[in-house]
C-alpha cells in the first residue's frame, strides 16, 4: 500500500482504489500494532488533488471551492471497521470531522463515466441587459 501510496495511486476514486477499499475492510483487523500504525499514516496523508478548486470568479478574483475537500480520505476511514477506528485517536478525530462535514457516504464501484456542473460563460445581469460585460 505504501508504494502504490508513493506513486500517488491512491490520491484518485477508480476501480483499483475501490478495491482498495475493499481489501481494506477486510485486512486491517488482522495487521498488527506496527502495521496498523503504517496504515493509519498512509490513510491520513491522503489528498486528492482534484478535490480542492481553485478558480477566478468573474472580478477576476481568486476563489476556492473547498466543499469536496476530504472526501476520499473519508472513504478509505469509512473502509476501516468503525470499531477500529475508534480504538485509534488520529483516526477517530478526523473521522469525526469529516463525517460531520460529510455525513454518511457509500462507497461504490466508479463508473467510467464522470459529469461536471459547468457555469454560464456570463453573469446573470449581462443576460438580462443583453450585453457581453
Amino acid at each position: 500500500m505504501q508504494l502504490f501510496h508513493q506513486k500517488d495511486g491512491l490520491d484518485k476514486n477508480g476501480k483499483i482504489q475501490f478495491q482498495f477499499r475493499q481489501l481494506l475492510t477486510v485486512a486491517y483487523p488482522h495487521f498488527n500494532q506496527a502495521q496498523k500504525a503504517a496504515i493509519d499514516q498512509i490513510v491520513l496523508s491522503i489528498q486528492s488533488k482534484h478535490e480542492a478548486i481553485i478558480f477566478n470568479d468573474i472580478n477576476n478574483k481568486i476563489k476556492h471551492n473547498l466543499s469536496e475537500c476530504g472526501r476520499l480520505q473519508f472513504l478509505y476511514l469509512s473502509a476501516i471497521p468503525e470499531s477500529e477506528v475508534m480504538k485509534r485517536s488520529q483516526l477517530k478525530k478526523r473521522f469525526q470531522e469529516l463525517q460531520r462535514k460529510f455525513g454518511s457516504v457509500t462507497d461504490t464501484e466508479p463508473n467510467k463515466i464522470s459529469v461536471r456542473k459547468i457555469g454560464p460563460p456570463m453573469t446573470r445581469s449581462a443576460y438580462d441587459m443583453g450585453t457581453d460585460i
